[in-house]
């Protein structure tokens, strides 16, 4: 640690005066000593941090969570509170549930290796239920429960043909009984002998082209032979330690796998785990990398820790003040949030690292070259010398991201609020703490192992000191005489054709915000999933139906009449099918409606039980089935008081166990229920089925990737309008005090931006919403740097500053360009890229007119 030379004798003799004293310890220090309102500040300042940390960790305590997922982030996009509903529903429906496709060539192997895996997950002890090798006991559970209302359970289609006496149907019977299905079809005859019942459970039953052989749910597919094992969580997909206990018995499970089979696996807690462990990866990289890289660069241009934790203290602070107002403000903060508004509250640090090189400056020798904005006042103290610009400096900042505010987003609002919210902290550390806290540090040496800078510039007026490093000093002071400025009309002319040029680029831009670029899962683990979702061609979460109607009934019969349209789409090969739930539970209207054919086109004495009797010779048969008819029309087979099916008690059932989301039930003095769809045909069955929807009442039909990404093109439209309108109005407040000359101000921020795009443009790269994010956080960056550099006339010790805050950001955020993370790679990509610009582009429009180099005593619209 450097020290100070001995005093000579005449300073011990005049130490003696007090006047003396005084200025001794001005020098000693390099600043005057602290004042009592310096200590009022920081005692007051003290208070308000610690109730901030009170607050938070009360918050804590109480349970406070934060939101984890990117859809949480993203604005309501529900159309209704029923939309919200039925997506939460199909969500619980989908979360908890693990699908796994195991396969070989062999089909006795894919078998023996599908009870192996099966055997395994159910021994962990992680899951609520694992379904390998079916078991009859479903079976019998769904034939003991709609068997005694087989007589009111008809397709649509075989409705149609009883209403027409159809006598086709007696053939068609009678075919099927003379055939191989007899064996299936015998133990059931004197029960169904048109075999409407089995129709109705055929077409009831989830659609899938898996069929079970050997007690398996098998699919034979390309020389492969396809096992089906199904499991259910037993915890949260998004807890952590039960994401890591749940992928260890999965890659326990897969490594027992003979080396010959094949794994398709299918489930939110895979996606969620890699998530989480890829976000681990990068902390632990990135993260600690970046960090590590700012603490060694401060460190060594101001050679003391205890600087360095000064340089970081106000972005700290910030943070804390931020988190727990947000709390205060927010029922729950996004994890994205306070990443991003972290990120943003970045520009902070700008704040302590101008006042850090304002302490090494030396006030100019001649107090006449000092005026405004940049007037030294004497021995006036580096606060006072830097606080106009660092309040002008503060006060664009929160104009830009009041703006972001504005936009009718929950998200943007967020990290608006929390990003002022930490500004106002941070620049408050650096006024109230800073002061009190610098004049603790170490004196500054006054050798001369610095001020060989000056040898380099002797014209300039302020003389670095002992606390930098000297060979950045003395580099940028190289820089300063030949960094090219924009004064001459010629480079004025090329700056605009540059500009005509790069609005012309920009134009063109065409923002890409599709949901599925915020994919973080690997094209492994995507390939699988689309793999064991084709294969089980099941319902398409993202796309549904939600009905309203007045009444339970009402509802139910509004199924059946969409569900008719429904399948002239199917025929159509729009969709592959569908999920109702009046399929499961017809209405009471169909269900008399179905009992009543039954008594007068079926088992009358000239309908069509006569005939198939007779055709057959099955008389014998004909009088066991008609006396069961006649038993069931006394209830004897019902439940006590029922007379039709009702949905009350199929839901209490396990047989609903597959279709019970499919009900949403009574909501705001209405009644609501979804119909799923399954092989959707491309984007123009989806305009088929929207067309469907709103062609009738009480339906609307929900494409959920659709509507999410047209609420990302909103949100990027909104945010760049919100983003012009910061530049407006920080270039309003801004010309109050540079008049003329504020264009130098903004052009560094907003050609920075600007040449930001055209990059992304030009390198095919698409734009998206958090892209323009990351330019809130340029222009924050470049409106400091050009009012600090333009008020300081390109001081050395002041670039110093500019070019210490760029390294940092670039370190902080423009590593993150190499994260697997889409939405940190964008934020990453724009930082690096618009920062970079930032640092070339503001010396050359801050820097003074060449004939007034050495002159000070500009005014700021000179």
């Amino acid at each position: 640690m450097p020290v100070s030379p001995p005093h000579s004798n005449r300073d011990a003799d005049a130490s003696s005066d007090p006047a003396h004293r005084d200025r001794h310890v001005v020098n000693h220090h390099g600043h005057p000593p602290s004042s009592n309102a310096d200590v009022w500040r920081f005692s007051l300042w003290s208070v308000v941090v610690a109730i901030c940390g009170v607050i938070i960790a009360l918050e804590l305590h109480q349970g406070q969570t934060f939101d984890s997922s990117i859809m949480a982030l993203l604005p309501d996009t529900h159309r209704s509170d029923a939309e919200a509903l039925a997506q939460q529903r199909l969500m619980d429906a989908a979360d908890d549930r693990l699908v796994f496709l195991i396969a070989a060539e062999d089909p006795s192997l894919s078998r023996s290796a599908a009870e192996t895996f099966a055997k395994t997950l159910t021994s962990s002890q992680h899951f609520a239920n694992v379904q390998g090798a079916v078991s009859q006991d479903s079976h019998h559970q769904w034939q003991a429960f709609y068997k005694p209302w087989r007589y009111r359970l008809l397709t649509q289609h075989s409705l149609d043909r009883l209403q027409k006496f159809d006598t086709g149907l007696v053939d068609e019977s009678l075919a099927k009984l003379f055939s191989p299905l007899a064996a299936a079809i015998g133990p059931t005859l004197t029960e169904d002998p048109l075999q409407l019942f089995m129709q109705w459970q055929t077409e009831v039953l989830p659609r899938t082209p898996f069929r079970l052989q050997d007690d398996w749910l098998t699919l034979q597919h390309q020389g492969l032979t396809y096992r089906l094992v199904t499991a259910t969580l037993s915890g949260n997909a998004y807890d952590m330690p039960y994401q890591q206990a749940v992928m260890s018995t999965l890659n326990h499970a897969r490594q027992r796998l003979p080396g010959n089979t094949q794994l398709a696996t299918s489930g939110l807690i895979i996606h969620a785990a890699f998530g989480a462990q890829q976000a681990k990866r990068e902390i632990s990289t990135i993260g600690v990398g970046s960090a590590v890289g700012i603490l060694l660069l401060l460190f060594t241009c101001f050679r003391r820790w205890s600087r360095v934790l000064l340089a970081f203290l106000p972005l700290i602070v910030g943070c804390v003040v931020a988190l727990s107002l947000s709390m205060l403000l927010f029922e729950r903060l996004h994890l994205i949030t306070l990443a991003f508004g972290a990120s943003l509250i970045g520009v902070a640090i700008d704040y302590s690292l101008h006042y850090l090189c304002a302490r090494e400056e030396r006030e100019p020798p001649n107090r006449a070259m000092a005026s405004t904005p940049t007037r030294a006042c004497g021995n006036a103290s580096p606060l006072r010398r830097i606080l106009p610009g660092l309040s002008l400096g503060l006060l664009s900042s929160v104009l830009a991201y009041a703006a972001q505010a504005a936009a009718p987003f929950p998200g943007l609002q967020q990290m608006a609020v929390f990003s002022v919210l930490g500004l106002v902290g941070a620049w408050m550390t650096v006024v109230c703490w800073l002061p009190l806290l610098s004049a603790w540090q170490p004196a500054v040496s006054q050798t001369t192992l610095l001020t060989t800078a000056q040898k380099v510039a002797p014209q300039t007026s302020q003389q670095p000191s002992q606390g930098l490093q000297p060979m950045l000093l003395r580099q940028l002071v190289r820089w300063r005489r030949v960094w090219p400025t924009c004064h001459s009309r010629r480079s004025q002319v090329f700056l605009l054709c540059v500009l005509a040029l790069l609005i012309a680029i920009v134009s063109r831009i065409e923002g890409n915000d599709d949901l599925r670029l915020l994919q973080t899962s690997p094209a492994e683990l995507l390939q699988q999933d689309a793999t064991v979702q084709a294969l089980l061609a099941g319902p398409d979460p993202s796309h549904y139906f939600i009905l309203q109607a007045d009444s339970e009934q009402a509802l139910l019969q509004a199924e059946e009449q969409f569900t008719r349209q429904l399948d002239q789409g199917r025929q159509q090969h729009w969709i592959s099918g569908y999920q109702s739930t009046a399929q499961f539970v017809p209405s009471n209207e169909k269900q008399q409606l179905s009992h009543s054919l039954y008594q007068t086109q079926v088992f009358a004495e000239d309908g069509l039980l006569t005939q198939w009797a007779s055709k057959g010779q099955l008389q014998p048969v004909a009088d066991r089935a008609r006396a069961l008819f006649n038993q069931s029309r006394a209830h004897t087979e019902h439940p006590p008081g029922a007379t039709e099916l009702s949905l009350n008690s199929w839901q209490l059932q396990p047989v609903s166990e597959l279709a019970r989301h499919l009900w949403l039930g009574p909501h705001q003095g209405h009644f609501y229920s979804l119909i799923t769809v399954s092989g959707i045909q491309g984007s123009h069955a989806i305009t088929h089925l929207q067309a469907l929807a709103n062609s009738t009442e009480g339906v609307s039909f929900i494409d959920r990737v659709g509507s999410i990404s047209e609420v990302l093109k909103n949100y990027r439209q909104h945010l760049s309008q919100w983003l012009l309108l910061a530049y407006a109005a920080v270039t309003l407040v801004l010309a109050l005090r540079y008049r003329t000359q504020v264009w130098r101000i903004i052009a560094a921020p907003a050609l920075a931006s600007l040449i930001t795009l055209s990059a992304l443009q030009l390198c095919h790269v698409p734009v998206t919403i958090f892209h323009g994010l990351a330019l809130l956080l340029v222009l924050g960056i470049g409106l400091d740097a050009s009012i600090f550099l333009y008020d300081s006339r390109n001081s050395a010790h002041t670039w110093l500053a500019v070019t210490l805050s760029s390294l940092t950001t670039l370190l902080a955020f423009g590593l993150l360009t190499l994260s697997a993370t889409p939405v940190l790679h964008f934020f990453g990509q724009t930082v690096l890229i618009g920062i970079i610009c930032v640092w070339f582009l503001a010396p050359a429009f801050a820097a003074p007119k060449p004939a007034s180099h050495n002159n000070l005593a500009l005014r700021p619209d000179a």
